[in-house]
């Protein structure tokens, strides 16, 4: 059960990270960019510690998507160095 419960909250970091209509990690409120960070690093701890004693997929993919705001901020930071603008 915890397996399928991290693996839900993973999806809902990177749904709050990538998709443009659910997106508030680095939008205009701090707040939310704060809570997603601290829901991400929730996230990718227990998947550790989880992984740790029952080796699974789940955990793995859950981590993979709790990383979610640490790639995007590499994407962004690679667009920005080449010239792309962020937004249109």
């Amino acid at each position: 059960m915890k397996k399928y419960l991290l693996f839900i909250l993973s999806i809902v970091v990177a749904l709050l990270t990538w998709i443009p209509n659910t997106r508030l990690f680095l939008t205009d409120s701090n707040i939310e960019t704060i809570l997603i960070l601290v829901l991400a690093i929730f996230v990718c701890v227990f998947s550790v510690i989880y992984n740790k004693h029952s080796r699974s997929l789940w955990y793995i993919f859950s981590f993979i998507l709790g990383l979610s705001p640490i790639l995007f901020l590499i994407f962004v930071g690679i667009f920005l160095a080449l010239g792309m603008p962020f937004a249109p």
